[in-house]
């Protein structure tokens, strides 16, 4: 298992996990805005709109279960 790790460059006013999700996502849209395929750890918890956001972007993804709490997700290039 490849170890990549995170860590709270300031820790959020929430504990909520919808919270920590949200904003997981909301940077993985950003980077998404490139032209460049993207690789990402992201939390498992969130598989059902990495395939949302796929579709949406029209990017093929592919995901590498990491544990019960990660995955490594690729998005290739846009078509």
């Amino acid at each position: 298992m490849r170890e990549i790790g995170h860590s709270l460059a300031l820790a959020f006013d929430t504990p909520g996990a919808d919270f920590v999700r949200g904003v997981e996502l909301g940077r993985l849209w950003e980077r998404l805005k490139s032209d460049e395929p993207v690789v990402e750890q992201m939390h498992a918890s969130n598989a059902e709109m990495l395939l949302r956001i796929a579709d949406s972007t029209g990017r093929q993804l592919k995901t590498e279960t990491l544990d019960d709490t990660w995955l490594l997700v690729h998005f290739d290039a846009p078509v």
